[in-house]
């Protein structure tokens, strides 16, 4: 059997501007709420920082509410990880915990819902992070490739879930693969 996950992060770093967010609206979360709402037989794993969701609580409030509805209703799964759109691998251990709790009590708070598999920005890996994802209430996470490493195999590895450990701690890892989603970009998948 062949499962394919499909995961959504919504990233509008602090301070950008308001545009930057109605464009990511427009161009971005409305499309894909209008695709979403004509497959209802398709879920979702979403992940969007507490900046994110307070930008779209202010400036499009009926996209918040339309994802927040889907997720109380099962169809998109919340997806933790930190609050703050941070390169988890450059802060201290006790900050990604900090991080990680934070944006899983946000949720819980909002939902109801706290997220047990969480995404890690910037792609960037620490080995010692599992520890810390786990002792923060994740047991999985999605991760994506590295940007940086230019020699990958033909024959990709990235088919279905692995393990790290870190001081005893497992933590579920699903690599993800970015390959549909450029080909949409470039226009190149058929509807």
């Amino acid at each position: 059997m062949v499962r394919l996950v499909v995961a959504v992060r919504v990233v509008a770093p602090v301070g950008r501007s308001a545009e930057t967010v109605d464009a990511l609206v427009a161009d971005g979360l409305l499309p894909l709420l209008e695709q979403f709402d004509s497959l209802p037989e398709l879920s979702l794993a979403f992940s969007a920082g507490v900046p994110v969701w307070e930008q779209l609580d202010r400036r499009h409030p009926e996209v918040a509410s339309r994802v927040g509805d889907l997720i109380e209703t099962g169809r998109i799964e919340p997806l933790g990880g930190p609050a703050c759109d941070v390169v988890l691998a450059a802060v201290p251990g006790r900050d990604r915990i900090g991080q990680v709790i934070a944006q899983g009590e946000w949720s819980e708070t909002r939902w109801g819902v706290r997220p047990t598999c969480g995404w890690v920005p910037h792609q960037v890996w620490e080995p010692t992070m599992a520890d810390d994802l786990v002792e923060a209430g994740l047991d999985s996470i999605i991760l994506l490739p590295d940007p940086t490493v230019t020699t990958r195999s033909s024959h990709s590895i990235r088919s279905g879930w692995f393990y790290t450990e870190s001081d005893g701690r497992l933590l579920g890892v699903l690599p993800a693969d970015e390959t549909l989603a450029g080909l949409m970009a470039e226009g190149r998948v058929d509807d």
